[in-house]
């Protein structure tokens, strides 16, 4: 998820006049853009909340089967928004690359209901082929139309992107919180609830396809332009400047390879290993747990800008690395709280408290937090104005990685194999493993910004 696309700037001020005036100020191809991004999201994130249960649960995949499956996707999705931004650049422009792959986007979910395996693969390959080129050119297109109908006006696109950033995660809460209600094998619609689950995602999609194309002639003007390669002196300093910064990378895709974990070996370990139970009557679904992800994102990210800015005003105390090294900590913190409740319930032969999941998913989004919205923020400032992008490109990059390292990881079934106790110790071991190595690496980046 990354519950998160983008990092979060900080939380704008509330404007002083009134809040229509507020709202008027901003370009009217904003609001066709923040719809059609919140229905985007909602099928985006309804899809990866759905997939492993209709994996494991309605196909019978094994579970490292489907882990292995689940994590290929989200690598792919990290990995084609470098051809949208090739494609979006040199031949057809944002906003057709956005229209022209939203149809495969479309199909790839109306193909994941249909109930066999190569149907699901097909499916997926769209989907990533879909989101992924989509992915880096919203955001784009969005800065583009601020830049020629508000020029100069940097507060108020600022303030769009953070509304734009609200617009995902309350997409991905409304999805993961609902949707895996209607498709729950032992509802009403018994197995073919998965497939009024794909159906619903393909609408919203349809539904951001409408939103999206409707404001056309309310978005930036697009010149298309075919760059010329980058000469040896450009290349040259692309190496250097990523050799400086490959340590902070290394490190971030480790990160984000046991972040992502949450929609897949969560999953499967609260579903055996956790007890749902709310009420006698009322059980929440394993996967329904992803919800509290958005939902804590959209309170921590103001909550903890507002939190430095009070510990620390002058940024001297707590700069950016050691930020980042609390973030570390937190997600060691995470995984050790989700290994004791594994250890609880193998030795005691009973389900464990609900509550450890919840723990769990406070400390791994209070990381969140740390990590994604300062790590990118520390990089970007690392680099030269001329790679900027770049940088941008290689941070989405390691998302990709750390999605491609899971897939052997998976193969080789460690949660099956250790138990889920000893494997999630062993993730938090490779934390402290991670925080400590950040605490060099990230002094040094540092002082090169």
């Amino acid at each position: 998820m990354q519950s998160t696309d983008a990092p979060a700037p900080a939380a704008p001020a509330a404007p002083r006049r009134g809040l229509l005036t507020y709202l008027r100020r901003h370009p009217v191809g904003f609001w066709f853009i923040f719809w059609g991004e919140l229905a985007e999201r909602c099928a985006f994130y309804g899809v990866r909340t759905l997939l492993f249960v209709y994996l494991t649960k309605v196909l019978l995949f094994e579970k490292y089967q489907a882990t292995s499956v689940s994590a290929t996707y989200k690598a792919a999705c990290f990995l084609t928004p470098l051809l949208g931004g090739l494609l979006a650049d040199r031949y057809f422009g944002k906003y057709w690359t956005i229209v022209g792959f939203s149809v495969p986007y479309v199909c790839g979910m109306l193909l994941l209901g249909v109930g066999t395996e190569y149907a699901v693969y097909g499916g997926l390959a769209l989907l990533a082929l879909g989101s992924g080129v989509i992915k880096p050119n919203i955001s784009t297109l969005m800065g583009l139309t601020y830049d020629q109908r508000r020029p100069g006006e940097d507060r108020l696109r600022g303030d769009a992107f953070y509304v734009f950033y609200l617009a995902i995660n309350l997409g991905s809460l409304a999805s993961s919180s609902l949707l895996p209600l209607v498709a729950k094998t032992d509802g009403i619609l018994g197995d073919k609830g998965y497939r009024v689950g794909f159906l619903i995602t393909a609408g919203l999609m349809g539904l951001a396809l409408v939103l999206f194309a409707a404001g056309k002639r309310h978005y930036a003007v697009e010149q298309v332009r075919n760059r010329p390669p980058l000469s040896a002196a450009e290349r040259a300093e692309r190496w250097d400047v990523l050799s400086r910064l490959a340590g902070l990378f290394l490190l971030v895709t480790f990160w984000w390879f046991v972040y992502e974990m949450k929609d897949n070996i969560w999953i499967a370990f609260a579903d055996q290993y956790i007890d749902l139970r709310v009420t006698d009557n009322w059980s929440l679904q394993p996967n329904q747990l992803i919800a509290l992800n958005p939902f804590l994102i959209i309170i921590l990210v103001p909550t903890i800008n507002l939190f430095w800015k009070w510990v620390d005003p002058t940024g001297r105390r707590f700069p950016a690395p050691r930020k980042m090294l609390v973030g570390f900590g937190l997600m060691t913190l995470t995984y050790a709280l989700l290994a004791t409740a594994g250890f609880l319930a193998t030795q005691t032969g009973t389900k464990s408290t609900v509550l450890w999941m919840v723990a769990a998913f406070v400390a791994m989004t209070a990381s969140e937090v740390m990590v994604s919205v300062v790590g990118l923020e520390l990089a970007y400032r690392a680099a030269p104005a001329s790679m900027k992008g770049f940088i941008t490109a290689c941070w989405l990059f390691t998302t990709f990685l750390a999605n491609f390292i899971t897939i052997p990881v998976a193969r080789l079934d460690p949660y099956g194999r250790f138990g889920p106790g000893p494997f999630f110790a062993g993730v938090a071991g490779l934390m402290v493993v991670n925080a400590f190595v950040l605490s060099v690496v990230g002094r040094r980046v540092a002082q090169e910004a």
